[in-house]
């Protein structure tokens, strides 16, 4: 496939724009997200599917969704993040080029290179569990990010705050899901989501702003969160209101490997393009001259290379999978060379090129 060239909106790699301009100002070549233009006056994000098809869900189980999905504009990615724009990027325009990116990953193209109609059932299949569990993943951070810094950004690891684990930080933004979609779901054999809960949501994100970048007060209101909605399903509803709701929640555990099957080809690819979408965003978006310190700078690409390299070999003897791993091999090419436009990072990045 023909991959979109990407170029850094610090076009000037000598003497790059600075952050606190940058949200101010539409750039040539600036994307928040993936094929998703900055617009400062924008006042929410649209849904990105129009259908359950390409989801593999129920009409409910999307309406539940689609429900959901604004509050998301009210939350920006990168809080705590020193060379990456505050006040940029919301978690909708994640959602959107998360979609955007898997389009171009299951394309035509790759899709009608296959040899046999079986081969392109089995490729639509992978295509909807992943679009649907890229979809749903970041759903918990409709009342803010929980860490102190966004797990997407190199220079956060590991948390190190008193008993907050990356494990715990994971369980907790699986019951915010599981409390949310519960609601969401029952809302949606009515018209809309219950006054009490849009309150309990706005609530909380309110307090998740006033509690800055603290992880132990960010950690404190999501676990409130969850107190304040009805959160328990005990399986007295109907089979399909069951069924949707496994499906979501089965969906959703497919991005965390700590929650679904680790060893899942389709996990692991679908945590490889959520990575991916996170890395167009940093490389084009980031400023990595002065600001950028983190030691040893390689370690900014090393998870994905990795990644990529598991991935890659798991997939040697999967001929459906070999055009759509091909793809995501392109776009992790384009990503490299936009941050090695950087001085600072070009020798450090050289070591990845072996894709």
């Amino acid at each position: 496939m023909s991959i979109p060239v990407f170029k850094s909106a610090h076009l000037d790699k000598a003497k790059p724009i600075d952050l606190s301009q940058f949200a101010k100002e539409k750039f040539d070549g600036n994307i928040t997200a993936y094929k998703v233009d900055f617009d400062p006056n924008r006042k929410g994000q649209e849904f990105p599917y129009q259908s359950a098809k390409p989801l593999g869900i129920s009409e409910r189980g999307l309406k539940a969704v689609k429900a959901v999905f604004p509050f998301l504009d009210n939350i920006f990615r990168a809080n705590g993040a020193g060379f990456i724009p505050q006040n940029h990027s919301r978690v909708s325009d994640h959602i959107v080029g998360l979609k955007n990116l898997s389009d171009d990953i299951f394309n035509t193209e790759a899709r009608e290179s296959l040899a046999n109609d079986v081969q392109k059932k089995v490729f639509d299949k992978i295509a909807e569990r992943v679009r649907l569990s890229l979809l749903l993943h970041d759903l918990p951070e409709l009342l803010g990010e929980i860490s102190t810094f966004c797990q997407r950004l190199p220079e956060n690891e590991s948390l190190v705050n008193p008993g907050i684990t990356e494990s715990s930080k994971k369980n907790l933004e699986f019951l915010i899901f599981k409390t949310v979609m519960f609601n969401a779901l029952k809302a949606s054999y009515k018209d809309e989501i219950d006054e009490q809960v849009k309150s309990a949501i706005l609530e909380s994100q309110k307090q998740m702003r006033e509690a800055k970048e603290s992880p132990i007060e960010r950690f404190r209101i999501g676990r409130e969160f969850i107190g304040m909605i009805p959160n328990i399903y005990n399986g007295d509803y109907n089979p399909q209101f069951t069924q949707d709701y496994t499906k979501l929640l089965d969906a959703y555990a497919l991005s965390d490997p700590d929650l679904g099957n680790p060893d899942d080809i389709i996990a692991a690819l679908t945590l490889m393009i959520d990575k991916l979408e996170s890395k167009i965003h940093c490389g084009v978006v980031g400023n990595y001259g002065d600001l950028y310190n983190l030691n040893p700078v390689d370690k900014i690409f090393s998870g994905e290379f990795k990644r990529f390299k598991d991935l890659d070999a798991m997939s040697q003897n999967h001929p459906v999978l070999k055009p759509i791993i091909d793809n995501v091999r392109g776009f992790m090419k384009n990503i490299l060379s936009v941050y090695r436009e950087w001085p600072k990072l070009n020798q450090p990045l050289a070591k990845f090129e072996d894709l």
